[in-house]
């Protein structure tokens, strides 16, 4: 565990979004793990179970980022864009209402534990199928019902080895979509409950 302590210090540390006292941390860590064996049927190894006590609830104070081999529609380039890291408290980023929310036929319909949000929206998780177990996952949540989600690491210490500090590229425009993709896009979002967006992926209040 002191390695993880390591990598995440030396990519800037994280801030947590609330403090929590140890007596009500470990209580609300019993309950989400009872959720996750209940849902899931399986916990996840020890190590991360320890990484999210440590520090999950929180973002990183740095632009960091995940590195991955395999490349996806959305995942075009190999730098991975790393979110808030979900956390024990039943909170909108607390690991019991991640699940409880895309943990359905039409979304997430897989066994998995939540590890941190990637771009947002979407979910990077942690495998509890038994042919996948411990490979880490990225979920797309405007990609097609029926595409697999992408394997991103082999394990979960591979993929927390990969963690850097990038940089923003502000000179870069994201290509706005064609009317085809925001279409099927925005039907898919209204499946999942989210509100539609515009042509340049602004959500339209």
């Amino acid at each position: 565990m002191s390695r993880f302590r390591d990598k995440i210090r030396s990519v800037g540390g994280v801030d947590f979004i609330s403090q929590i006292a140890a007596e009500e941390l470990k209580a609300q860590r019993v309950q989400t793990l009872q959720v996750v064996q209940d849902t899931m049927g399986v916990l996840p190894q020890a190590d991360v179970i320890d990484f999210i006590t440590d520090f999950g609830n929180s973002y990183f104070k740095k632009n960091v980022f995940g590195k991955t081999a395999n490349t996806s529609s959305f995942l075009n380039t190999e730098d991975i864009d790393i979110g808030t890291v979900y956390g024990w408290p039943d909170t909108h980023t607390g690991i019991r209402e991640i699940i409880n929310t895309y943990n359905i036929e039409e979304q997430l319909n897989t066994r998995f534990f939540p590890l941190f949000e990637g771009y947002p929206g979407d979910v990077i998780y942690y495998s509890l199928n038994q042919d996948t177990f411990g490979k880490i996952f990225y979920w797309h949540h405007e990609g097609e019902l029926d595409a697999p989600d992408t394997l991103i690491s082999n394990s979960f210490s591979d993929f927390i080895d990969t963690l850097f500090i990038g940089e923003e590229d502000e000179e870069t425009d994201e290509e706005p979509l064609s009317d085809d993709e925001l279409t099927r896009i925005n039907a898919n979002r209204n499946k999942a409950g989210f509100p539609p967006i515009d042509k340049y992926r602004n959500i339209i209040a």
